[in-house]
């Protein structure tokens, strides 16, 4: 019996030949975007979806699969005989050829005799069709190389998917851990969205938190909810180390997103001339804010 690679899955002629075929009886490689059997009486083809090589020819449309074999004359006369199981070949009729092409996968060492023989026959019903291999091995191994180099750029393109949904769930690691140092080193005990029990003003270590939460907010794949509450605690770090950059980010999470403890925080500033003109109004507006915001205090 003729030795199958996978199960054969019917396709059209055109698609099935994706890597472009392999033509004859003038046996030629033709691209994908090439008319296929047009005018000829067999055709090789791979495809990638099954991984499979597939051998095509041109019958009657009245003609029955019955007792199909392929046979290979050899150039020194002898004839190698493949009976082909019945339940593996597909026919299909094309109106505008005015023929079927009965088709089969086939097994890398048919494909060597396709290379190798002077021609080869399929018979069925014990009627043979003949079709000369001349040039066949020129045509099938440009075909070869060609499914080689697009598998190969397949594989490259798996790899790259592969490497980027590894770099993106390693990215999202580095941010969720980035921020989980910066709640515990900088968090606001009264923080009503504060993750963690949060750190009392006298034993924040400004440091390290701005560090922490510096690192946080710089990572690429940080979630954009937490963004609000690192920011507010970066700008709350700062304000510990007495540095100006505070009210910056208290003003991103405060202003941007409407953070109630950066609005209460920001408050203070005003309030107190932090950072910042002395301004009472806007102190009083930030309260009010930070209040409908839901902050505790």
């Amino acid at each position: 019996m003729l030795r199958l690679l996978n199960l054969f899955t019917l396709l059209t002629l055109i698609y099935l030949a994706n890597n472009g075929p392999a033509f004859a009886e003038r046996w030629q490689y033709m691209t994908r975007t090439q008319s296929a059997m047009s005018n000829d009486k067999s055709i090789v083809s791979y495809n990638q979806h099954i991984q499979q090589w597939v051998i095509g020819f041109a019958i009657p449309q009245s003609a029955k699969i019955v007792d199909p074999t392929i046979s290979f004359t050899k150039p020194d006369g002898s004839w190698k005989t493949y009976d082909v199981d019945v339940g593996i070949i597909s026919t299909h009729y094309f109106p505008e050829l005015k023929y079927s092409i009965s088709r089969f996968p086939i097994d890398v060492g048919v494909l060597e005799l396709l290379m190798a023989s002077k021609d080869v026959i399929y018979t069925v019903s014990q009627v043979e069709y003949v079709v000369s291999l001349d040039g066949s091995r020129a045509a099938i191994s440009k075909l070869i190389t060609q499914v080689m180099y697009d598998q190969a750029v397949k594989d490259d393109e798996q790899h790259t998917i592969a490497q980027a949904k590894s770099d993106a769930i390693q990215a999202r690691q580095r941010a969720i851990t980035a921020t989980a140092n910066c709640d515990k080193l900088a968090g606001y005990e009264w923080d009503k969205n504060g993750v963690g029990t949060g750190v009392l003003w006298e034993n924040l270590d400004s440091a390290n938190a701005v560090a922490a939460c510096q690192d946080a907010i710089d990572q690429t794949s940080l979630d954009p909810a937490a963004l609000p509450r690192v920011a507010y605690q970066l700008g709350r770090a700062y304000d510990r180390m007495g540095d100006t950059r505070a009210l910056e980010y208290l003003k991103i999470s405060a202003l941007k997103h409407g953070y109630a403890a950066a609005l209460y925080h920001l408050a203070l500033f005003f309030e107190d001339g932090l950072y910042t003109a002395k301004d009472q109004g806007q102190a009083n507006a930030a309260f009010r804010a930070a209040h409908s915001a839901g902050n505790i205090p």
